[in-house]
Parts: structure tokens; sequence; C-alpha cells
């Protein structure tokens, strides 16, 4: 069965089943602008759904804000989410929700950026345009795809005046078999994403590709299958502490470094790489050095620690870092590291 909303202004639904359903609710622009900056909500609050598929499209521009909040939310057994972000003024809170259970080629949950264009935006004096998208509190498990957040490569000018911010805290993605975590942005400009205190458990990997603006904060990353993290094309900050533990993979068994990314560690920023292995090179880290991938260091003394990580061939701790931060250092908590 099939529900289709179109700009559903102040709904809730709560304490509801859906089964073998497709939900599709999308907001659109009013026919006219208003004289003040309307608000409207969307409530969901203890709803279940059961092998059924849910998509949220926000494609109202600056016609009015839209507050999204999804509470006790339960995504199960090949239930999957889709949400479509257009360039357009909103607030959307998911909190205590789990994902899980879709053993099929769908992400269980994804966020994408839409292309779709709006045929007019209404201008209020000191309205900025800036949205936000906050995950909190939830789980995303025992599924093939866990969460994947992409752009699509000619939309970047369409967001050009438009901020998103997207943090993802106190969150467990596990047990997802192929992809945990799944990030590429296209090289949108104006998206923010930031994770803090989430844990990245049992995955089978986790990529972040074409993203210039990714913060990690608290942040753990272990028994991955293929690799723990892998960067391409991207520029990394480490807020916090960042702890890759017993990930495997072939080149990089923690952490791998490719195609011109840049891992930023602030002053606060505290690596640890414990028990990782790679069947070629780079136990801990590696760093592609033909593609000039570097680790910056903005301060001196930042804490890396390097326990019992290994590589077939080369670098059991790192292959491929090269010093070369000016005064700034790592202080090796274990001097006595292998290195290629």
């Amino acid at each position: 069965m099939t529900i289709r909303l179109n700009n559903p202004f102040d709904v809730k639904v709560s304490s509801s089943v859906f089964v073998h359903y497709e939900v599709f609710i999308t907001y659109e622009p009013l026919p006219v602008c208003s004289t003040e900056l309307p608000h409207y909500s969307l409530i969901l609050t203890n709803v279940t759904v059961n092998d059924s598929r849910f998509d949220l499209n926000i494609h109202h521009a600056t016609s009015y804000n839209l507050s999204v909040i999804i509470d006790h939310y339960y995504s199960i057994i090949y239930s999957y989410s889709t949400f479509f972000l257009g360039d357009s003024l909103f607030s959307l809170y998911i909190k205590n929700s789990s994902f899980r259970s879709v053993l099929t080629g769908y992400y269980v949950f994804y966020i994408t950026f839409s292309a779709k264009l709006n045929p007019k935006k209404c201008k209020f004096p000191r309205i900025h345009l800036i949205s936000t998208f906050v995950i909190e509190d939830s789980q995303f498990h025992d599924n093939w795809y866990g969460i994947k957040i992409s752009g699509i490569p000619y939309l970047p000018k369409t967001h050009r005046n438009h901020f998103i911010s997207i943090i993802i805290k106190s969150c467990l993605i596990s047990k997802n078999t192929i992809t945990g975590l799944s990030i590429d942005e296209k090289f949108l400009t104006l998206v923010q994403i930031n994770i803090t205190d989430t844990e990245l458990i049992g995955n089978g990997g986790t990529s972040i590709l074409n993203s210039n603006a990714i913060s990690l904060s608290n942040v753990t990353v272990a028994n991955n299958t293929s690799t723990g993290m892998k960067l391409k094309a991207s520029i990394v900050t480490i807020e916090n502490k960042l702890t890759l533990r017993s990930n495997a993979g072939v080149v990089g068994g923690g952490l791998a470094i490719n195609e011109s990314s840049q891992l930023i560690l602030t002053s606060s920023a505290n690596l640890e790489f414990i028990d990782n292995h790679a069947s070629y090179k780079g136990g801990g880290i590696y760093l592609e050095e033909t593609s000039n991938s570097v680790i910056t260091l903005e301060a001196s003394n930042i804490p890396l620690t390097l326990i019992n990580n290994s590589a077939g061939i080369f670098g059991d701790d790192i292959y491929g870092y090269t010093i070369n931060h000016g005064n700034n250092h790592f202080n090796l908590t274990n001097p006595n590291i292998s290195s290629t």
C-alpha cells in the first residue's frame, strides 16, 4: 500500500505501525510568499515501519521553516528510510531510534541532496539559510548497508548560499556487513558533517570520499573487516579522540589515507591505533605517498598510540608517513614503532 502526503503542516503521527507500506512525504513551496516566515512541523513518535519504505522530500526553499522531530522510530525487517534535502530551510532531529535488518542492496538510512530546482525563493530580512540535521542516541545495526550520506556531482551551484550541518551524536553503527558508514559529499562546499561520541563496531568498512568538511570527536572504529576507515579526496579534522582497534584490511588496517586526502589534527586530538592488521602494508596507518596525502598537526605533542599493529609486508604501525610539520610533532605514547 502507498501513502502520499504533500505539505502535511503541523502533523503528528504517534503509536503507529506500518507493515508493507510505501510512505512518501513531500514539502513544496507555498503558492505565494508570506510577509513573515511561517513555521510548520512534522512529528513522528513511537512509530514502527516493518517491510516498508519511508521517503521524506524537502523542497520548499525559503517559503517556510520546517521542523521535523522523529522520536522512537523503529525501522525493521527490510525497511529503509531516505531523506531528500533540497535547498530549503529546515531542522530535522532524529533521536532514540533504531534502523535494522535490511539484508538487501538498500541503505537502511540514506541522506541525499536533491537537485530539484525550486521555482522561487522567498526573502525575509535577517533570516539566514542555515539548516540542521541531527541524529542522536540511535542505532543502525544488522544490515548489509548502514548509513549513506551522498551529494550529486552537478549540485554545488544550487547550494552555494545554503549551509547544512549534519550531526551524528552518541550513536552505535554496528554489524553492517558491507558498509557501516559511507560519506560522499561530491565536494558540496557548505555541508559540514560532525560525528561525535559514536561507535562503529563490526562493520564491513567506513569510507569518506570527496568531502571537505568532516569532523570527528570521540569516535571509535573497531572490528571492521575492510579497513577501519578509508579517506579518499577528503579533508577530515580530528577534534578529540579517534580510536581504531582490531580492524583488518589489505592496504591500511586501521586507517587508509588516499587520493590527496588530508587528516587535520587539532590541539585536542588524540589518536589510538591498537591491534589493527593489513595483509599488505600499513597495519595501523597507510598514507598514499604518490597522491601527496598528508597528516597535518595544528599543534605539537599530539598523543599518538600505536600498539600491536601488524602488516604482512611493510609498515606494521605506519606506512608512507613523513615528518613535515615544522615544530609540530607527535607525542608517541610508545616510542618503539615499526614504520616504512
